[in-house]
């Protein structure tokens, strides 16, 4: 039974709740302070601050970064080739960083105290429904990507008991979920559908024998249908937030689930990908966000995905603007089982193996698990184990598996997309 509290109040209502022209000043505030500190410290971002021909100190309000050029991923990814190993973005002396991890491109992202994020994700795990003295079961990986260790960061700042399970092993899920009184779950929505589907054939009632009554999903898109789904299947609430590597958590649901608030301590822009300039609320645009950190800060940085937000008052009592949904990508850089997949990182390991023409893939979905071909176009007949070698390549190289179907060359359409989405979202 879900308790009457868990989806009612606020972590800090003061911050919560605070007045457009209050958020306003704390913005203002804190893109100064941004900008001071990577003038001061990032060699990356003085030259391209000069190569742009901008003085950052120009720059006092919202309205006005758009006057700053953009950062994208792949800019970043050359820059540490060409600069090793952090490409000039990295703020810190060696000995100031505590712990680097690393995502796909590869990417190397160095920390010097990735606590202070506490309280900001403490704030959303608590609209999602999870409370102090909660024990939760968290299923991201604790390896390479923070996503892991962030989500221990968020209950220890909340005050909850975590249990680092990690991804697969759907049985063992199981006997934590049968075993313990676990009451959250903090992971993507299709794994705990999984762990859903496997208690069920264990001859399992998951409303039943678990004790789960708050999920916070994210990493993957959560469909109504699926939400639907998760909160019949466990007698418990589902929300989700939205985050990414490079940045941290950018918005979160709440209690209302009519989209997920902005955060405040990022500054988030939604601009046209052609001109990067701000479009009105209610208009598709690409997600911006600039990043206040010691370690590595980030100006401007464009994350590839599209939404919009709405500035409507939310039921809830929550005043920062809300992003709607994500409804698709700018890029061919696709999200696939919570991982990016980067057709830059695929040509690496298709240059590995001798006979590769070309390639593609798709992303599907089948139920509520997507489903990654990669279709590979050989020159002559493919010699035996071929296919479960490239399996393999790449599921090293980009921490998803795909199935490999091998066709003669000049299959794929020419001008094909090198990854193509073909998901279709609620």
């Amino acid at each position: 039974m879900i308790q009457s509290d868990r989806m009612s109040g606020f972590f800090d209502e003061p911050l919560e709740t605070m007045t457009p022209e209050l958020r306003r000043a704390r913005q203002r505030s804190l893109i100064r302070k941004l900008l001071d500190y990577v003038s001061e410290r990032s060699t990356a971002y003085r030259r391209k601050f000069a190569r742009a021909g901008v003085d950052p100190r120009a720059v006092v309000e919202f309205e006005d970064l758009p006057s700053l050029p953009l950062t994208r991923r792949g800019e970043i990814i050359e820059s540490l080739k060409a600069e090793p190993p952090f490409g000039g973005f990295c703020c810190l002396r060696p000995e100031e960083i505590r712990t680097v991890f690393v995502s796909p491109g590869p990417m190397f992202h160095p920390v010097a105290d990735y606590e202070a994020e506490g309280m900001l994700r403490a704030r959303a795990a608590y609209a999602c429904g999870l409370r102090p003295g909660d024990m939760v079961l968290i299923t991201f990986a604790f390896n390479m990507v923070p996503a892991g260790y962030r989500s221990e960061l968020t209950l220890r700042s909340l005050g909850c008991a975590a249990i680092p399970s990690g991804p697969g092993n759907t049985d063992v899920q199981v006997d934590i979920l049968k075993g313990l009184p676990v009451k959250g779950y903090i992971g993507t929505p299709s794994f705990l559908n999984a762990i859903g589907k496997r208690a069920v054939e264990r001859g399992l009632d998951p409303r039943r024998d678990f004790r789960l009554e708050a999920a916070q999903c994210t990493a993957e898109m959560l469909p109504e249908s699926l939400r639907a789904d998760l909160q019949e299947q466990f007698g418990m609430t589902v929300r989700q937030t939205f985050a990414i590597a490079d940045a941290g958590l950018v918005a979160y649901e709440c209690p209302a689930a009519r989209g997920m608030h902005l955060v405040d301590e990022v500054i988030i822009e939604i601009c046209d990908v052609g001109t990067g300039r701000h479009v009105p609320p209610g208009e598709v645009g690409e997600i911006v966000v600039s990043v206040f950190r010691p370690d590595m800060p980030m100006v401007r940085f464009a994350t590839g995905d599209l939404t919009y937000v709405t500035e409507e008052q939310c039921p809830c009592g929550r005043t920062a603007p809300r992003l709607v949904r994500i409804v698709g990508r700018a890029d061919q850089v696709t999200k696939v089982r919570g991982m990016f997949v980067h057709p830059a990182e695929v040509d690496g390991v298709m240059a590995r193996f001798p006979g590769i023409k070309g390639w593609r893939m798709t992303v599907t979905r089948e139920g509520h698990q997507d489903q990654l071909t990669c279709t590979v176009e050989v020159e002559g007949e493919a010699e035996e184990g071929f296919a479960s070698r490239l399996t393999e390549a790449l599921r090293d190289r980009i921490k998803v598996r795909a199935d490999v179907r091998i066709v003669p060359p000049d299959t794929i359409p020419p001008g094909a997309k090198k990854i193509e989405d073909r998901r279709v979202w609620e």
